[in-house]
């Protein structure tokens, strides 16, 4: 699909854009990317300092770069961009850490990442046809999906505050009984989460870090002196959204496809839509080779993180005890 792009739609556009560049912008940009996983980075530390207990912080850059493998993996074998949290847990037990606190951890890190995008995402889609005068229903349905998902979100959240306990209890009526134990950690984990004031700091670096990612695909586009206005760039980063959302490895093609259909949308023509989701692609490609090192210099190979041995109950319960001083 990628090939096909290039031939019938032609480079001009990425060529010109190139020959524009601007050196102090590009390393802007570069500043403001590392920023952004900076402050992923920095939810991740919040959310462990809050479950971690007496474990001693992890530093951030460490929690950086287990994120870019998260996000490099997700990338290239998509699967809703989670197949890359499974390795973050690998990671992060690899630092001492127990199963239990590694899947708690990831999964309200996942679940703050969520809540920020499920309010901004469908509020960049009434940004995008507002601004270009589309249909009105189109902005109807996105704030209806937005409400869809906030009631979701706030179900979930008004269910861990009450101290639900659904997933046990599905492990008590025979579903994955073997697991319950560690369910049951999780799920105790996640509901004194949300009681902490780390909760209400964890959604604060979510919508940062929402924010930053405009202010780093602005510089993007500055640097190569790209014709996108705001509206226009909100709308690319849901196409960035939907493209990661896709079964193909790396969004290969249906990255610069959806780009393209949303910058023709806006009535910026095809190839600046290429051009743009090119350089998505740049932007990505470089978070996917730190991911990549990340895994490599940690030793993590396919062929072992496919042989490590399954958490026992007894092994969850035992790493989940607080540790006793000896008198």
């Amino acid at each position: 699909m990628l090939a096909a792009l290039c031939y019938e739609l032609g480079l001009g556009e990425l060529a010109a854009a190139a020959e524009r560049a601007d050196p102090l912008r590009f390393a802007a940009f570069l500043v403001l990317s590392l920023t952004v996983f900076l402050v992923y980075a920095k939810r991740w530390s919040v959310v462990l300092a809050a479950m971690g207990g007496d474990h001693p912080h992890l530093p951030l850059t460490t929690l950086m770069c287990f994120r870019a493998a998260e996000h490099a993996v997700s990338t290239l074998f998509p699967s809703a961009h989670l197949s890359g949290e499974p390795v973050r847990a690998l990671l992060l037990r690899r630092r001492e850490r127990a199963w239990p606190l590694a899947i708690s951890s990831i999964a309200m890190d996942r679940v703050l990442d969520m809540t920020a995008s499920s309010i901004a995402g469908p509020s960049y889609v009434v940004v995008f046809f507002l601004a270009h005068e589309q249909s009105s229903s189109a902005a109807s349905w996105a704030m209806a999906t937005m409400l869809v998902a906030l009631l979701a979100l706030l179900a979930l959240y008004v269910h861990l505050y009450r101290g639900g306990r659904l997933l046990s209890r599905l492990a008590r009526h025979g579903f994955f009984p073997s697991l319950q134990g560690s369910l049951e950690a999780i799920e105790r984990q996640l509901a004194a989460f949300v009681h902490t004031r780390a909760f209400a700091v964890g959604l604060a670096l979510s919508f940062l870090a929402e924010a930053l990612v405009i202010v780093e695909l602005w510089t993007l586009s500055r640097a190569f002196d790209l014709p996108l206005s705001l509206p226009t760039l909100v709308g690319v980063m849901v196409g960035m959204g939907i493209a990661q959302l896709l079964p193909i490895p790396g969004a290969i093609g249906s990255l610069e496809a959806t780009e393209v259909g949303i910058v023709s949308l806006a009535g910026a023509g095809a190839p600046l839509g290429l051009a743009v989701g090119l350089l998505i692609r740049l932007r990505e490609t470089l978070w996917i080779v730190v991911g990549l090192s990340t895994l490599y210099f940690e030793g993590v190979s396919w062929r072992r993180f496919a042989a490590a041995p399954s958490p026992t109950i007894s092994q969850n319960a035992a790493a989940i005890e607080p540790k006793r001083s000896v008198e």
